[in-house]
């Protein structure tokens, strides 16, 4: 298991100093994901189940990844779910043959795949 943020997001800080890093700001169309810091429910979930480096993807990458689902498989992901698929899409390990990525939610604004 590994773990997809957004860029800038410290969340490989947080696991591996174990160090709170909270962000001012996180500017990505990833809503789902944009908070200030980890939980407590859920930091020590992310601390037992992440078995993998925690990939950070940039803005660019998620819409490109949200626009190719949109286009090709017609499912209305959401940007959190486009951010996994962008992980395995453009910064998959070496290591992982046959990845498996849960595309959810239609919770989206068109506005941010529309040139």
């Amino acid at each position: 298991v590994f773990l997809v943020e957004p860029e800038d997001k410290q969340l490989s800080n947080l696991l591996s100093n174990n160090v709170p890093c909270p962000v001012d700001t996180l500017n990505t169309m990833a809503d789902g994901v944009r908070v200030a810091h980890v939980g407590t429910l859920c930091e020590p979930i992310l601390r037992k189940f992440c078995t993998g480096k925690v990939i950070s993807v940039k803005e660019e990458e998620i819409k490109e990844a949200l626009k190719l689902v949109w286009t090709r498989l017609k499912q209305r992901i959401e940007p959190s779910a486009a951010l996994a698929f962008a992980g395995v899409l453009y910064h998959k390990p070496e290591h992982v043959k046959r990845p498996l990525v849960i595309l959810c939610g239609g919770n989206v604004d068109t506005n941010y795949v529309i040139d």
